[in-house]
């Protein structure tokens, strides 16, 4: 039975009491559908800052001290490219000169030089997408065969996912 809507004078809703001008069509209140609103455009944004920053949770220390593990006999060029795959990468997982031993024995300048190669990846991709490396003084690791080798920089070969 269709009751007209100007005969219903309170409606219960959750348990709760509420009067009939505080109701819409629907039976949604206002202030319900503002809040949904705000919470999927809340989400949203959430998500997209993780899809474009993802190299934002790199903390500059964290990273300049792999760098220096993986790079510090390199050059400036050797610690670009490594910094380059660094933000490529996304992450540190899997970063062995993250834990090397040498890192606290280099010297302040080598320290700099580090530093200003984390910088400069922001604007530059030496290493064109790759986002994994080896020294070249060591075979060919199990995990490179399934990728494409992108550039040769000092002692270290750069790869990237093959696209499909």
């Amino acid at each position: 039975m269709n009751i007209p809507r100007h005969d219903v004078k309170k409606v219960l809703r959750h348990g709760k009491q509420v009067l009939d001008h505080e109701v819409q069509d629907d039976g949604i209140s206002t202030l319900g559908w503002f809040f949904k609103f705000v919470l999927v455009w809340a989400v949203i944004i959430f998500i997209l800052s993780f899809a474009f920053n993802a190299h934002a949770q790199l903390k500059p220390a964290t990273a300049i001290r792999a760098i220096m593990g993986e790079a510090s006999n390199q050059g400036y060029e050797g610690m670009l490219a490594v910094a380059c795959g660094i933000r490529n990468r996304g992450h540190l997982k899997g970063v062995y000169g993250l834990k090397a031993k040498h890192v606290d024995r280099e010297p302040a300048y080598v320290w700099k030089i580090a530093e200003r190669a984390w910088q400069a990846s922001l604007n530059v991709d030496v290493v064109e997408g790759a986002t994994h490396w080896e020294s070249t003084d060591f075979k060919v690791p199990y995990w490179a065969k399934s990728m494409q080798k992108t550039v040769l920089i000092g002692d270290h070969q750069f790869y990237k996912a093959v696209q499909q």
